[in-house]
């Protein structure tokens, strides 16, 4: 699906016009983007916009563009005085542009010992980030499809990387059932990447995946993916529980990450910590 960034802080800028000259203060990403907008928006030179960036709250890609930026600009030089503009959560949802929405189309072919022979993979409209699957097999076709969207769309977090990756996971489990493999066997006989064993190994030890799945419990299940961007690799495993007066609950999640030499610890585990 398309998904709104919503952030916590909304989208807000502050214009001011002074002899011809242009200040915006707003929480971006991207200032230089912004003030290149700006130019252009306004047809004026980069010495006569300048762009302040106090400090934002979270964009995860979201506030790449300047839209508040111009909308507060345009105000402020109607209104011959500073305008200070704040997105409310509806118009966040109006306006703000969305993660591509993604479809894919997956076929693949088996060999009596459960090896995957032949792979396609179609991405529509997501986008070409970790498209190419990173298990081991002999022939391998991968497209991406731009689409006309209904919808404005825009970078989010991880951009087509999550739904890429979600899409071949979620295939590479009912080949597992296919192959009538248990699906941590079915991967690992089909992965000849050390970083990738790595991580899907470590991660099935912490969460005893092998003697879960032997002895289940009742209205619980047990779920394994993996998953590849920009050189690093990522494995995660979870429990859920259902209910059926209550629903779904996630009742235990392990993840592990491996994206090579760590210079910083404490942001990294703040980076995997929230994207859990």
């Amino acid at each position: 699906p398309h998904i709104q960034h919503a952030p916590m802080e909304p989208r807000a800028a502050v214009a001011e016009w002074v002899d011809g000259k242009l200040t915006v203060w707003t929480g971006t990403q991207n200032p230089f983007g912004v003030q290149q907008q700006l130019q252009q928006a306004f047809r004026i030179s980069a010495d006569k916009v300048r762009v302040i960036e106090p400090g934002s709250g979270g964009g995860f890609g979201g506030k790449h563009t300047g839209e508040v930026a111009i909308e507060a600009a345009r105000m402020a030089k109607e209104a011959g005085k500073p305008v200070h503009l704040l997105w409310t959560r509806a118009e966040e949802f109006t306006w703000a542009y969305c993660r591509p929405a993604g479809l894919f189309e997956i076929e693949a072919a088996l060999d009596a010992n459960g090896q995957i022979t032949a792979w396609d993979f179609a991405s529509y409209n997501a986008g070409a980030a970790g498209l190419d699957t990173p298990y081991k097999v002999p022939n391998v076709r991968t497209r991406f499809y731009t689409c006309d969207s209904p919808l404005r769309e825009g970078s989010y977090r991880g951009i087509a990387a999550t739904t890429n990756n979600f899409a071949r996971e979620c295939f590479m489990d009912e080949l597992a059932a296919l192959a009538n493999l248990d699906p941590l066997a079915f991967r690992l006989a089909n992965c000849e990447n050390p970083r990738l064993r790595d991580v899907i190994t470590a991660v099935t030890d912490k969460f005893n995946w092998k003697s879960r799945r032997k002895q289940p419990k009742p209205n619980t299940a047990s779920g394994l993916a993996a998953g590849f961007e920009k050189g690093s690799y990522v494995a995660a495993c979870a429990e859920v529980t259902t209910d059926p007066k209550t629903g779904f609950a996630i009742t235990e999640f392990h993840m592990a990450f491996e994206c090579g030499a760590i210079l910083n610890p404490s942001n990294l585990r703040a980076q995997v910590e929230g994207s859990i």
